[in-house]
C-alpha cells in the first residue's frame, strides 16, 4: 500500500496546532473572575486559545443573584469572548457539577481533561476574601495543589497589565526555579521585565537580577549556567 504524504496546508496546520496553546479561565460572575479573563486577553497571542470555564451545583446555588447564573455568566462571557478573541481562538465551557462532587474538583478535572497551557483563577469567589490574608479561597487553593499546568493567581487590587509587565522570579538553584523559569519564558513578552531574585546568607552565593530585553533562550542559558 502506498503511504500518504502530508500537504504543506496540512502540515501548516499540524504546525499551528502544536504551536497553539490554551489558556484556561475560573469564571464564578464575580469582579475578580472578570479579571482573570483580563488577564487572559493580555496574556494570549495569536495562535492561544482562551477557554471561560464555569461548573454550577444547580441544586445550592438557586438562590444567588442573576450575574451568579450560569445561564447569565454563559452569555455575558460570549459576548466578551466574540468581541475580543479571533472566531475559533475561544471557548464558553459551562458545565454541571457531578452529582455529590465540590465545583472546585469539577474545575479542575475539566482543566486537567481540556490539557490546558495555563489556568486563571482569583484569590477567591463570589464569597470575597478570607478575613485571615493568608488563607486562599477554597478553589484557588484546591487548584494549585491538583492542576497539571502552571497557574497564574489574580489578586483584588491589583490592574491587569496591558503592553508591558514585570515578573518576579524566585531563584534558589533547584530544578524547580528552572522549571518555573522554562514555564515563564513561554508567556514573557518581548517588552516585559523579569527580575529574578535570591535571598542569600553567607553559606549562599547565587544572585541573580537581570532585564529581559534579549532573546529569551538566551536569559535561559544564563540562568542555568548561574546554576551550575
Amino acid at each position: 500500500s502506498t503511504r500518504r504524504t502530508m500537504s504543506e496546508e496540512e502540515k501548516n496546520e499540524q504546525q499551528q496546532q502544536q504551536q497553539q496553546r490554551s489558556i484556561m479561565v475560573a469564571i464564578d460572575g464575580s469582579s475578580l473572575s472578570h479579571k482573570c479573563f483580563d488577564m487572559a486577553l493580555s496574556l494570549r497571542q495569536k495562535e492561544d486559545k482562551v477557554v471561560v470555564g464555569h461548573v454550577f451545583d444547580q441544586s445550592k446555588k438557586s438562590y444567588l443573584p442573576p450575574k451568579y447564573n450560569w445561564n447569565n455568566i454563559k452569555e455575558t462571557y460570549e459576548t466578551h469572548c466574540v468581541s475580543s478573541i479571533p472566531k475559533g481562538k475561544y471557548e464558553v465551557f459551562i458545565t454541571e457539577a457531578e452529582k455529590g462532587e465540590k465545583p472546585r474538583v469539577s474545575v479542575v478535572k475539566m482543566t486537567n481533561k481540556l490539557k490546558s497551557s495555563l489556568f486563571i483563577v482569583g484569590t477567591h469567589g463570589r464569597k470575597g476574601p478570607k478575613t485571615d490574608a493568608t488563607i486562599l479561597g477554597s478553589t484557588v487553593d484546591y487548584s494549585l495543589r491538583r492542576v497539571f499546568c502552571p497557574v497564574i493567581v489574580i489578586k483584588e487590587k491589583k490592574e491587569i497589565f496591558d503592553e508591558t509587565a514585570t515578573w518576579l522570579l524566585c531563584v534558589d538553584g533547584s530544578k524547580n526555579t528552572e522549571n518555573a523559569f522554562d514555564v515563564l519564558s513561554k508567556w514573557v513578552r518581548p517588552a516585559d521585565t523579569v527580575i529574578g531574585v535570591h535571598v542569600f546568607n553567607q553559606r549562599s552565593r547565587l544572585r541573580c537580577f537581570f532585564h529581559v530585553d534579549w532573546d529569551v533562550v538566551a536569559a535561559i542559558s544564563l540562568l542555568r549556567c548561574l546554576f551550575e
